[in-house]
């Protein structure tokens, strides 16, 4: 029987949604992709290592570059930073002690709730196993390892195709609850490396807010509407969630005087009527006048974990 030979179709080749890319350098990629998440400072200390990136973000021109005099101190900045303006703080350092100098600011931020992303250079790829200079390799001071006691993600770049991939799940890492840092270490001949690369709106990789557990809510309201004298203590949760105005809707709403912790100062206006000040360590003694007081039955507690500080000790 004869066979008949099928000519076969070229493949249609697979183009992922969002449009082409365009090609670029992977440092360039990054600073893209920053300038499309809203950030609008980097704090840095340079450094061989990662001087491609940082010259990136100079010819890309829009971003404010701070340069600190510790790395700590650049990462602290970019927490700070953050407290302040919302978003995402970024911190880039170079390889080696570079990277680890930053640790305690990173454990700052990780102890806090603070989104930061933070960049460390790495000696180049093919000199792993080589003992070059500031090894921060898996065969040297591990850098990737230990930021991850102290950042909800640390990763090491080795696909440079994949760098925008990895830079929005880090970023969509530090900005999921809860909130903290990550970090990012790029072997310094990667930066350079020639790509096709692609911005995605912040939208298109935000995570998901939590679903809301309803009865809850009505059995909390349920408390409150029976409650016969209800006070608020409100902590820095309140204000990483931007909710500020909501709290003094609330508050408003039920007559509640509010208390917050003492990082959460200045999320309740202290002129108003309602407010107690600061109740914990060093708080006012008015705060703990109406916290104490017999009549007091009902204690709403809003976005506070209720550390030592907080709460007189437990």
């Amino acid at each position: 029987m004869r066979q008949t030979k099928r000519k076969l179709r070229p493949r249609t080749p697979f183009r992922p949604t969002g449009g082409r890319g365009a090609r670029t350098t992977v440092a360039a990629l990054i600073v893209r992709c920053l300038k499309a998440e809203g950030v609008t400072t980097v704090y840095l200390v340079p450094g061989g290592p990662i001087m491609p990136l940082i010259e990136a973000l100079f010819l890309a021109g829009g971003l404010r570059v701070v340069m600190a005099k510790h790395e700590a101190g650049a990462a602290f900045m970019a927490d700070g930073h953050q407290r302040v303006a919302g978003g995402i703080g970024v911190c880039v350092t170079t390889a080696g002690p570079g990277a680890t100098n930053a640790l305690t600011a990173v454990a700052s931020s990780w102890r806090e709730g603070i989104p930061i992303l933070v960049i460390s250079g790495q000696p180049g790829l093919s000199a792993f196993g080589k003992e070059p200079t500031q090894d921060s390799s898996c065969l040297g001071v591990d850098t990737v390892e230990l930021f991850r006691r102290v950042t909800k993600q640390s990763v090491l770049l080795t696909s440079p195709e994949r760098t925008g991939d990895v830079l929005r799940g880090l970023i969509r890492t530090a900005l999921a609850p809860k909130m903290g840092p990550v970090h990012l270490s790029i072997p310094a001949d990667l930066l350079k490396r020639q790509i096709v690369g692609r911005v995605f709106p912040p939208a298109r990789y935000r995570a998901e807010s939590r679903s809301v557990d309803l009865a809850a809510i009505e059995e909390a309201a349920r408390l409150l509407v029976q409650a016969k004298r209800v006070v608020i203590l409100a902590g820095s949760g309140v204000r990483r969630s931007g909710a500020s105005k909501e709290l003094r809707a609330l508050a408003e709403l039920l007559g509640a005087p509010v208390a917050t912790s003492g990082k959460a100062k200045g999320i309740f206006g202290e002129q108003n009527p309602l407010s107690l000040q600061v109740f914990g360590f060093a708080g006012s003694p008015r705060a703990d006048e109406v916290f104490f007081d017999k009549e007091t039955d009902t204690i709403l507690v809003i976005g506070s974990t209720l550390g030592e500080l907080t709460s007189h000790a437990w």
